[in-house]
């Protein structure tokens, strides 16, 4: 069991979480976080899954420079959300489904961890609702310009787009870290981490990098670091 009252991780941890709780709205509309991120320049404005995108630009825009952080460190392509003295990502998930939660790139996760102690994730849930009449995808097709080339080939297909999300409303908030390689290896042995998307690829036909997830159930109580309930 890790002492997390004496782990100077573990207490950056905390503070960021409590910090993010603290400021998070209650409820996101996704046509205010989009055309936030538009406006102040994120280049994942047209994303669709926008849940995923939007946290961090708020973070970045709202809390960095009061909680004195930077970008994280880049491997290949994949770049860490957040580093103060440690380095954190941020992520979002919708409850409802799954508790399986998408997180990165597993080399890039094994290389962070190496390169500067660790690696630790800060997740936010909550539910979110959708958009059942289709007003908010024609509200976003046209302030893209248009569908886009992924969205026509699906169409094409014959086959049905998924639905989009319309708000999120954040609840649950947990920071949880893998202090060394062998953390990480524990975590997929106990079975609440486990590795997806290989043999899978992108819209333009590449293939994907080998990610984990994370069963936000069954997280290991080592592991956490924090969790608040809103």
């Amino acid at each position: 069991m890790m002492n997390h009252e004496s782990d100077p991780a573990d207490s950056e941890g905390k503070l960021l979480l409590e910090a993010i709780a603290a400021e998070l709205p209650s409820t996101i509309d996704a046509r205010m976080a989009i055309d936030s991120m538009r406006l102040g320049g994120s280049r994942n404005w047209k994303q669709m899954e926008w849940i995923g995108f939007y946290p961090e630009f708020w973070f970045e825009n709202r809390l960095s420079i009061s909680l004195d952080t930077s970008h994280g460190p880049r491997f290949g392509n994949m770049t860490f959300d957040i580093k103060r003295r440690y380095v954190w990502d941020l992520k979002a998930h919708s409850t409802g489904g799954s508790s399986w939660a998408p997180l990165n790139d597993i080399e890039a996760i094994r290389a962070c961890i190496d390169r500067f102690d660790g690696v630790g994730f800060l997740v936010i849930s909550g539910s979110c609702t959708y958009d059942d009449d289709g007003s908010f995808k024609a509200w976003h097709d046209e302030l893209k310009g248009g569908q886009s080339d992924y969205s026509r080939r699906i169409a094409d297909r014959g086959a049905r787009s998924r639905r989009r999300k319309t708000s999120f409303s954040p609840n649950h908030l947990i920071a949880f870290r893998f202090s060394t390689k062998d953390h990480l290896d524990r975590a997929m042995t106990e079975g609440w981490v486990r590795g997806f998307q290989e043999g899978m690829r992108n819209s333009n036909d590449t293939e994907r990098r080998k990610k984990v997830m994370v069963d936000l159930m069954r997280i290991g109580k080592w592991s956490i670091v924090t969790e608040i309930h809103r």
